[in-house]
């Protein structure tokens, strides 16, 4: 099958295979997609993601034998030939055409299924490379097409015009133009009179002469020489340029020499530099000859597009009057200490991408504030860690502080997210850096702001003609309604300065307007979409909006990281921005990570006026940072939700981001890494298959049409269902808007499950084993189409030689060697392209960030590469973009893979590592540290408790129970509440306190699903009992050192989340609840407690002590009252208007009258929905919120007791705390 945009037809075009020879006796097989005529030439490699249509019928590429380096092509359909434009050039649109049949009819030969990776880097290292496609029956010569005059070839035979009449006259002589060069010239006011090669042009009037680009030797287009030295030696003024063999040509009339490039790259992506100001360019380079820095006197190197304004402003017209100023080049900015602001508490919508950021930036001497605890870059020690770090709120208070402390002359905004550049815009406004002399590095705060700030983004883009979805900034519900009634609906509601969406929501009408009920949001948050990478569906056409970015880019003046944001019409070109971001985020750790590219440490360098061209590539260790990845390798993301912890929560999502992580998966087909990345989501699923995640099933009155048309985190599952129940794929797309390209590869994952299904697994053959491995098929679920073992599945595999090639990533398409071992893993390979010597010792990264595995875990997995500070080679195994431990330059050799047994097995067979949990410790894989075997004996939960019996130590009756009665049986001795916890769980997933038969039903479903393997155990949960955590490092059973910590909620809430120090326990809570983006109350706290009474009554009256103003339901502040402490009674939400003349809480809240609320949950309480309206109304309203009574408890005392927050850095604790002992 192929597609283009007007659908897609089945290919009548058989495959043939045939052969591709190289002059060193290498012979490849392939499959003919094109004309089955042998040819011959030299072999030549373009590195290029787009434009692979025109590179067939461009004359630059006469008889060259052409290798695509990018992996799919085909997917923009071909060029309609008849079809011409307004001057009566070709028009190359998407047609109905197939590349296929197109190449047919063209007569170009064309093969797929060669490695062209191997192809480009055997090319690359050889130089010239004589090659033929050859057919059986059809035996060819080899041919060096550079012995013959290939410029006489493909010039014009006769002068054309175009642009008749135009103002300026161009003479342009045709070495084999390219066709966009004429229209471009025409567009810009110019008359074109081409001429053919040999043409004299000493004696034509013109006010511009161009020689234009084409194929082969310079040196064979003598007559073109000799006239151009005619011109040369007159004394005309009029202006030569010439470009590509142009510019060789004119170089040899002017007496200096060519020679033969080594390389036979044909890159779309060549840097170069104007030698007169120093500015940067990226070029492409077709020609395979140079000219030698022999240039005679009076002549130098140069290189700018003046060409055009020295012919508009006249004879006579200098070069030094038209160039542009020298002013472009960036100065230098001298900073000796610099502030990085972090991102705090991990939050959804601001994970671990900026702690990848922030290290990646720390590299001058750094001051790190960040109070995340987990994260990497706040690590004390450590040849990249920052020389001070502050566990402290980015607050603006808290910032202040630092900078009077530090004094540091440089601060960057753009690698903390969303909480740092809000700070850095308040400390702007306040006049802090103005006051201690401190530069913003990178993006000004006035370029933040005016893309933060909706009706100051819209006036800039007006300022440049570029189109915006019309908008409008309000402060009341009134002028909101005012305005979409201007707009028309559906309106997108957004907050400014806001990070994730936060605060967004589609109103498809005035009604949901006013109670911003976001229900049906058609924008899907960039954090919760699939992204595919490279684009697979734009057009050329398509591909111009980087020229646009380009352009918003200068005029905002963003300096470093960020990344614009469009709406584009699926059929037409029409266009809106939906918004600039001027900093890190999400899509752009995504970015570096997909490309190799880093772009937060090469922001960090512009920010300090470093010019790309002097920043180096540190993938290939000698090229340049000016330049742009080329990818040959596809690259998927799909986000990870952990919807299923928060119950009856909507699985929908929208324009405010739900996904807490996001997995990265690389293949050479779309397929492959599509499968891969489904994959690494989750353990429990197999692919693109119809069966839900945690091997859920399907509601029995599932509509499956409104599953695909509405966003759902399932809903990829669901098109798997629609396809296999036969939906067609025209109303799938109809219903998904998904292009059909990407339906097509879907539908033929499915077709290949049923192929297998077909087979036997004594016969299947190895040609359908390698094509399903080819296009993403696990061992597992080939196994279950076969009805074998994944063991099994594996060797039969292996018997018939199906194995993964580990191929590079390395930002050049093979261009120029690597140095890095960034490595993926891929069956659509013919060769590894590195050597397997050092038996390293595996890490296993953490995966994607979920709820409860988080930051954290790449610590830990960073932390654990200190191997190589031992002198022993690492190997880390990790799927996850944010991280920093999926950084190449952390390790010997990064494997971007699935954390599965199949995956860690290949990658362990083909390292031979030194040692590497308990399913590999079957399969002989050597395990460092604490053997598995003890592992499993801690992690499944029946046996430890039967661990702990042993050892005598105390603790709650258990049971490991395997059947529902097994449970009531339980509970009915021990009574409610009980604690369900399935074993291999972090964070307590499935794990659930219930409170009664129906509770324990529905969770022991839930707990037995998620735990197949071992059993459910069931514990009594003990109320009112405190948590003491102890955490430690033992050698061979002996602990060498610990930490004691107690927490602050009762047993029950898990551990985790943001820490700050202080020098007493009220300092370091409040700096924490502060990081966490809690607002310290100044007025109003409600209080709703009904069995909490007693105890709140010392908490109530240290508050009032505080001067706080208490408000409470109505019993409460009776009971407050009667016991000496002021208290105002309010309405509950549910009694609000009736008889009662008590405030609105809900209106309190809203208003700002109320700053905290305190709302200690109890289900056994007929106010169950008034307490959750209340919470919400908070959460809504950014108005803070306390649950726990301990931590309430903890809070008033912090309030009375800790006095000014101190801003020391962490160190200073150790220090302190090294004097006192």
């Amino acid at each position: 099958w192929t597609f283009t945009k007007a659908g897609a037809r089945f290919l009548s075009v058989k495959a043939h295979t045939a052969n591709l020879v190289l002059d060193d006796g290498t012979k490849i097989k392939g499959y003919s997609f094109g004309h089955p005529t042998s040819a011959a030439g030299e072999i030549v490699f373009n590195t290029g993601l787009s434009g692979y249509v025109e590179a067939v019928t461009d004359p630059g590429y006469r008889g060259q034998i052409l290798t695509l380096t990018n992996p799919i092509i085909g997917n923009g359909g071909a060029p309609d030939t008849k079809a011409l434009d307004s001057y009566g050039l070709m028009k190359f649109l998407e047609s109905e055409h197939i590349q296929s049949e197109w190449l047919h009819e063209e007569k170009v030969p064309a093969l797929y299924g060669i490695d062209t990776r191997m192809l480009a880097k055997k090319i690359r290292d050889k130089g010239t490379v004589l090659g033929k496609i050859e057919f059986e029956g059809q035996p060819v010569e080899f041919v060096d097409p550079n012995q013959r005059n290939l410029i006489d070839e493909v010039s014009t035979k006769e002068i054309k015009v175009y642009g008749k009449g135009n103002p300026v006259k161009i003479v342009a002589v045709d070495c084999g133009v390219k066709h966009n060069v004429i229209r471009q010239l025409v567009k810009r006011g110019a008359e074109v009179n081409l001429v053919p090669w040999n043409h004299d042009v000493s004696k034509m009037e013109y006010d511009g002469l161009f020689i234009t680009n084409g194929p082969g030797n310079p040196e064979l287009a003598q007559p073109l020489v000799q006239n151009l030295r005619k011109v040369f030696s007159s004394d005309r003024p009029e202006p030569v340029f010439g470009i590509s063999i142009g510019n060789e040509i004119a170089a040899l009339a002017a007496g200096a020499r060519t020679y033969r490039l080594p390389m036979a790259n044909r890159g779309q992506n060549q840097p170069v530099m104007n030698t007169m100001n120093g500015q940067a360019f990226i070029t492409a380079q077709n020609h395979a000859y140079g000219v030698s820095n022999s240039l005679p006197a009076g002549w130098k190197e140069f290189l700018f597009d003046v060409f055009m304004s020295m012919i508009k402003k006249g004879k006579g017209t200098t070069l030094a009057s038209v160039m542009p100023k020298p002013a472009l080049q960036s100065k230098r900015i001298e900073v000796s200490k610099v502030l990085i602001l972090g991102s705090g508490g991990l939050s959804i919508g601001q994970a671990g991408e900026f702690d990848y950021s922030g290290s990646r930036a720390v590299k001058a001497k750094t001051v790190l504030m960040n109070p995340n605890i987990a994260s990497v870059q706040t690590n004390e020690v450590g040849i990249k860690q920052a020389d001070s770090v502050y566990f402290l709120p980015i607050t603006p208070q808290f910032v202040t502080e630092v900078i009077k402390t530090e004094r540091p002359d440089g601060i960057i905004l753009g690698m903390g997210g969303q909480t740092a550049l809000n700070c850095g815009v308040e400390l702007f406004k306040r006049g802090v850096f103005k006051e201690y002399g401190v530069k913003v590095l990178g993006t000004s705060v006035e370029s933040i702001m005016a893309t933060e700030d909706r009706q100051l983004f819209s006036e800039k883009l007006m300022e440049i003609n570029e189109p915006i979805a019309p908008s409008y900034a309000v402060e009341t519900i009134k002028d909101a309604l005012k305005a979409a009634e201007k707009i028309g609906y559906p309106v997108m509601i957004r907050s400014a300065y806001a990070l994730g969406g936060l605060g967004s929501g589609l109103c498809p009408d005035k009604e949901t307007l006013i109670d911003l009920g976001t229900k049906d949001a058609m924008g899907v948050h960039t954090g919760d979409s699939i992204v595919v990478a490279p684009s697979q569906t734009l057009s050329n056409e398509e591909f111009q909006l980087r020229s646009c970015a380009i352009k918003v880019v200068r005029h905002l003046g963003i300096v470093g990281e960020c990344n614009i944001q469009y709406a584009l019409h699926p059929t037409s070109l029409e266009y809106v921005i939906i918004e600039v971001n001027a900093r890190l985020s999400r899509s752009s750790a995504l970015a570096s990570k997909a490309t190799g590219y880093p772009l937060a440490f090469i922001a960090a360098k512009i920010a300090l006026g470093i010019p790309l061209p002097e920043i180096k590539n540190v993938v290939s260790g000698k090229t340049t940072a000016c330049f742009e990845p080329s990818l040959d390798y596809m690259v998927t993301k799909i986000p990870r939700w952990d919807l299923d912890r928060f119950h009856g929560t909507s699985g929908l999502i929208g324009s405010s981001m739900k996904s807490v992580g996001e997995v990265m998966a690389i293949g050479r087909t779309f397929e492959e890494s599509f499968q891969k990345a489904l994959r690494m989501c989750h353990p429990s699923v197999d692919g693109f298959t119809a069966n839900l995640p945690m091997n859920k099933a399907w509601p029995a009155d599932v509509n499956l049409r409104k599953e695909m048309a509405e966003p759902t985190s399932t809903r990829v599952y669901s098109m798997a269902k629609g396809l296999e129940n036969g939906i067609p794929i025209d109303e799938i797309h109809k219903l998904t808007s998904i292009d059909k390209w990407f339906l097509y590869k879907m539908q033929g994952i499915l077709n290949m499950e049923n192929t297998l299904k077909s087979s036997k697994s004594e016969s299947v053959l190895e040609d359908t084993l390698r094509r399903a491995k080819q296009i993403g098929f696990s061992d597992r679920y080939i196994g279950k189409c076969l009805g074998l073992s994944e063991a099994q599945t594996r060797e039969l595999r292996l018997s018939k030689n199906v194995k993964p090639w580990v191929k590079q990533i390395d930002t050049l398409a093979a261009e120029y060697p690597a140095v890095t071992n960034y490595l993926y893993l891929t069956y659509n390979g013919q060769e590894h392209d590195i050597k397997f010597d050092d038996h390293g010792i595996m890490v296993l990264g953490c995966g994607p960030y979920h709820i409860g595995s988080s930051v954290e875990f790449d610590w830990c997995a960073v932390s654990s590469i200190t191997l190589r500070q031992l002198g022993k080679k690492t190997v880390v195994l990790n799927c996850n973009p944010e991280t920093v431990s999926t950084d190449f330059d952390e390790c010997d050799k990064l494997y971007f893979e699935e954390l599965s047994q199949e995956r860690i097995l290949d990658v362990f067979q083909q390292e031979q590592c030194d040692g590497c949990a308990v399913p590999l410790y079957k399969n002989g894989v050597k395990i460092m540290g604490t053997s598995p075997l003890q592992i499993d004996r801690a992690e499944d939960r029946s046996v430890f408790s039967a661990v702990l019996d042993e050892l005598q130590i105390a603790q709650a009756p258990w049971k490991a129970v395997n059947s529902l009665d097994d449970a009531l049986q339980f509970t009915k001795t021990v009574g409610y509440p009980c604690l369900l916890r399935p074993s291999y769980v972090l964070s307590g997933s499935a794990m659930n306190v219930v409170y009664g038969e129906e509770e324990l039903k529905n969770f022991l479903a839930e707990a037995t699903r998620v735990s197949q393997e071992h059993p459910v155990v069931i514990t009594k949960f003990v109320q009112g009992a405190r948590e003491v955590e102890m955490d430690a490092v033992a050698k061979d059973g002996r602990v060498i050192s610990h930490a004691i910590s107690e927490h602050v909620e009762d047993a029950g809430v898990h551990s985790g989340d943001a820490a700050c120090f202080g020098e007493n326990i009220y300092t370091a809570f409040l700096k924490a609840m502060i990081s966490t983006g809690f607002k310290l109350p100044q007025k109003g706290i409600i209080g709703i407690q009904h069995s909490f009474r007693p105890h709140f009554l010392g908490t109530a009256q240290q508050l009032k002590e505080e001067g706080f103003k208490l408000y409470a339901t109505e019993a409460t502040a009776d009971w407050l009252n009667a016991n000496d402490v002021p208290a105002i009674p309010v309405a509950w939400p549910s009694v609000e208007g009736q008889s009662t003349n008590q405030m609105s809480i809900q209106k309190l809240i809203k208003e700002g009258n109320i700053d905290m609320v305190i709302n200690l949950p109890n289900s056994n309480t007929k106010y169950v929905r008034d307490n959750y309206l209340i919470r919400r109304t908070a959460v809504d309203s950014g108005v803070a919120l306390l649950t726990n009574f301990q931590v309430v408890k903890l809070f008033a005392e912090a309030m009375k007791y800790s006095g000014d927050l101190d801003t020391k850095s962490l160190f200073h604790y150790r220090q302190f705390g090294a004097t006192k002992s």
